[in-house]
């Protein structure tokens, strides 16, 4: 009995309890209202609980609203419900808080760029709760979230009615747009989220920095591209959940929000990587050139999509999908080409993407079920955390290989560089061997040569002496012959020709007493020439006084005998014309050597020209022109206190 008893104490209040929530279950089910407790945790908001209107006009107020008029207008969505491009939308539903103490609950609202949310309580007392992604953080109850939502407050057994006005600047399903959490599991969700975003962002900020590392020492392109690619994923997700505007820009989102453009700029880069890393240059050229035209394509199209931002948002939301779908697919039969025929590193390239797509696939089908939107982030950010660990260790392995193909090509070399060595040193060996036969043949006809010359020297040397004794024969002849003659103006012309012979032969002379046939020294000849001319004509019978000064010159046969004949005219005459009643007579040669010209200068303090003999039929004239034309220089004549003559030779005809 006693067991009975206890028995029907214990079943007696389970079927009381039991009864009361099948009550309270039935009551909800036939009701508007959502029932809230403590405890409830997180759900989207049925479509039985709420109701919805679309202001096309964007221009009807709270008080408007709630009017009976708008009230009449509000129904409930299905799952084919849609908000039209820049339309507002306004969202009704009561809530009542069903347990025992006073709770708290959170409404989210995403998709939207302005949210105000309007709490009406039983005595008709309204609290205005704003949001949006375009709201300055100074202007929102909740602050330094990465949901757009408001927090509201029930007593034990309240109710009140809520509206949800949001600006859609496109076009949004009404469905799953909005979920209702409590206080705790808000928080506790939004702890969660927090950790694992910053346990994902810092795994990525690791391996950008360390990948920046390896580009600053190797200085390869492909860990350049890879720290950007993986940069501008940073930024993209930053920007999605709102850390950039939370952490640097609170009161200026729309400025924060600019940094999502990132999101085309990592498509670019991925295509830069993707050419880098498989070497499409070299291996690829067919799709090195697909890659560079979808780079140049798709920055282009990026410029336009930017562009769009500022003008129109419905379009810019369009081409930023287009452009997302269009990329995708691209990658994706890029990378299938790739997985094809693509050697072991392009292999491993695809093997990244791939896991990129999975992700991406999972958390789209993911959605379209409706599971757990952090869940799926979570997975979606699995799939890019994956996707860069395997770039990094496939830019390793690459460069691994890449290292050992470089030691076999040095091992290579060596081997190669020591079979030249050994074909050189042969080479070598008979190079020697020909070049001493060479050398002994070269030595064996340079002696030959050699005693040639030193024949033909001595010929050369004989024939100059033998001209040398003729001219002196000619002489002497004149001189026996001057003996004979006493015609003055006969023994005159006689001793002028012998003293041009002289001075021919004096050339033939020295060429061969020096034992240089090729050219003699001019100082040396003016100072042999005019002692002979003065003995010959002077006969020391008058002291003169021979001022000389020349440079240093070599000069060859011909020119040193037009020299030489040039000089005899002249100092012959000055001796046998000039110094008529000059008590300290002097002849003045003077030869200057500079780099473009020779200068040559014979003077006297004589009397100067007679007038009868400065006529241009004298022979002495004629020969001076003669000469002077023969060294193709400049002649200049002066009568003056003496004459004095000036030749201006060309070092170029010397």
């Amino acid at each position: 009995m006693r067991k009975d008893t206890h028995k029907k104490r214990l079943i007696n209040p389970l079927i009381i309890l039991v009864l009361f929530m099948c009550q309270i279950s039935l009551s909800a089910l036939g009701s508007d209202t959502l029932f809230l407790e403590q405890d409830f945790g997180y759900q989207f908001i049925q479509n039985n609980y709420i109701k919805f209107y679309k202001d096309t006009t964007n221009v009807l107020s709270f008080d408007e609203v709630k009017t009976e008029k708008y009230e009449s207008l509000f129904t409930h969505p299905n799952e084919l419900s849609i908000v039209e491009p820049n339309t507002t939308l306004w969202l009704k539903f009561i809530t009542k808080n069903q347990s025992h103490k006073f709770g708290s609950w959170v409404l989210s609202v995403w998709g939207f760029s302005d949210i105000t949310v309007y709490v009406q309580d039983s005595t008709g007392k309204v609290e205005v709760l704003r949001s949006g992604i375009f709201l300055p953080e100074s202007q929102k109850q909740l602050r330094g979230q990465i949901h757009e939502s408001n927090a509201f407050h029930l007593l034990s057994g309240e109710s009140k009615t809520i509206y949800i006005k949001a600006f859609a600047p496109v076009a949004i399903k009404i469905q799953e747009v909005y979920s209702i959490y409590d206080w705790y599991r808000y928080y506790a969700q939004l702890n969660y989220v927090h950790l694992s975003q910053g346990v994902f962002h810092g795994l990525l900020i690791m391996m950008l920095i360390y990948n920046l590392s390896l580009f600053f020492v190797s200085r390869r392109k492909s860990y350049l591209y890879y720290v950007l690619y993986i940069l501008s994923i940073v930024i993209f997700l930053s920007t999605l959940f709102q850390y950039i505007r939370n952490l640097f820009m609170p009161e200026n989102p729309e400025i924060a929000i600019l940094f999502g453009f990132s999101i085309q700029f990592t498509f670019i880069f991925y295509y830069l990587l993707m050419g880098e890393f498989i070497d499409s240059k070299t291996n690829y050229p067919k799709l090195d050139r697909t890659l560079k035209i979808l780079i140049r394509l798709f920055l282009v199209f990026s410029v336009i999509i930017i562009i769009f931002r500022f003008f129109d948002y419905f379009w810019y939301s369009l081409l930023s999908l287009l452009f997302i779908i269009s990329n995708t697919l691209f990658i994706f039969f890029l990378n299938m080409k790739v997985l094809i025929k693509g050697a072991r590193i392009a292999r491993i390239f695809s093997l990244g993407s791939f896991f990129l797509f999975s992700g991406t696939f999972f958390t789209t089908v993911g959605v379209l079920l409706g599971y757990n939107n952090n869940f799926l982030i979570v997975i979606f950010e699995l799939g890019i955390l994956t996707q860069a660990i395997v770039y990094t260790f496939g830019l390793g392995h690459k460069y691994r290989i890449n290292e050992k193909e470089i030691e076999k090509a040095k091992d290579k070399l060596i081997i190669q560089l020591k079979e030249n060595d050994l074909l050189q040193t042969k080479v070598t060996r008979e190079l020697e061997q020909k070049v001493q036969e060479r050398t002994h043949e070269i030595n064996q006809k340079k002696a030959e040569i050699e005693k040639e010359n030193k024949i033909k020297d001595t010929l050369i040397g004989e024939i100059h002496h033998r001209v040398k004794n003729n001219l002196q024969t000619v002489s002497s002849l004149i001189y026996m012959q001057l003996r004979g003659i006493e015609n003055d103006f006969a023994r005159k012309n006689l001793v002028d020709i012998q003293v041009r012979i002289n001075s021919m032969a004096l050339v033939h002379e020295m060429l061969y007493s020096d034992n240089n046939f090729e050219n003699i020294s001019i100082e040396k000849y003016i100072y042999e020439l005019v002692q002979t001319i003065d003995k010959m004509i002077n006969n020391n019978k008058r002291n003169i006084d021979f001022q000389i000064q020349t440079d240093n010159l070599q000069l060859s046969i011909s020119r040193s005998v037009s020299i030489g004949m040039f000089t005899s005219e002249l100092i012959s005459n000055s001796i046998k014309y000039a110094f008529e009643g000059i008590e300290n007579p002097s002849i003045s040669i003077k030869l200057t050597n500079t780099q473009e010209f020779v200068y040559y200068e014979i003077s006297d303090n004589g009397i100067g020209f007679k007038t009868e003999q400065n006529t241009k039929n004298s022979l002495g004239m004629k020969l001076i022109d003669i000469f002077a034309r023969q060294l193709k220089a400049q002649l200049e004549i002066q009568s003056n206190n003496g004459v004095k003559v000036k030749l201006t030779i060309p070092k170029s005809n010397l």
